[in-house]
């Protein structure tokens, strides 16, 4: 749980950095964006009061930017909403609103909110002190971890990994979990290595030629996919 919990800190960082557009970089060119009324703009900048890239950090006013960009329906602002009332940036930490922003962003088919709601699910994020937020739920988690994964997240395949290798909402499989554990550090996550090492010390010879054939067919599999597409 420790190992998973810290993925999800790491990669919600990563996460509320990425505005899906990249402006010059100027803040000025940014601000005049977004006070045109670009959404995009607006959450960049939201993100750069975040930073403090270009400008003195302020989490009050990147919650005003990105208020402004999640009016206009802006996933990736819905997401960057989710993470500041997650974390209590700029607001009190609330896991309700947190969750209210991610599902937001998770039916408009963001990623990255897909993977932290599945996060909040997976690890049950409840305020001791007032109850606000979800219980664990495996079964909500294993549902948006496979739509991320099915949009080429990296942690949110590793996450799968770790659900099969647990057997949690799932049937402990280690062939499965290997598999998704792959598949996430082909696509870069490096985080996703460390685990790996657990995997092959509960996986058997046999099991370990089975999960070769396996990946052999996705390699095979995924040749084929560009060779149609040149």
């Amino acid at each position: 749980m420790r190992y998973l919990f810290l993925v999800f800190l790491i990669t919600a960082l990563i996460i509320s950095c990425s505005s899906g557009l990249v402006f010059s970089g100027e803040f000025e060119n940014v601000l005049e964006k977004a006070e045109q009324g670009n959404s995009t703009a607006q959450n960049y900048l939201g993100l750069m009061y975040v930073k403090g890239q270009g400008v003195n950090q302020d989490y009050r006013k990147a919650i005003q930017w990105f208020e402004k960009a999640a009016e206009q329906g802006n996933p990736s602002a819905h997401n960057s909403l989710g993470l500041m009332y997650y974390k209590g940036k700029g607001v009190s930490k609330n896991y309700n609103k947190a969750i209210h922003w991610f599902t937001k962003a998770s039916k408009l088919g963001y990623a990255g909110a897909q993977y932290n709601l599945g996060m909040m699910y997976y690890i049950g994020r409840n305020d001791p002190f007032d109850g606000n937020g979800v219980a664990q739920d495996y079964q909500e988690a294993f549902h948006w971890f496979k739509k991320a994964a099915d949009q080429g997240n990296p942690s949110a395949h590793n996450s799968l990994g770790i659900m099969y290798y647990k057997g949690h909402g799932v049937e402990q499989n280690y062939i499965t979990s290997y598999i998704w554990n792959y598949k996430s550090i082909k696509l870069g996550n490096q985080n996703a290595i460390q685990f790996r090492k657990k995997i092959l010390k509960k996986l058997t010879q046999e099991q370990i030629a089975e999960t070769e054939a396996e990946i052999t067919k996705l390699k095979e599999k995924a040749d084929a996919s560009k060779e149609e597409k040149k």
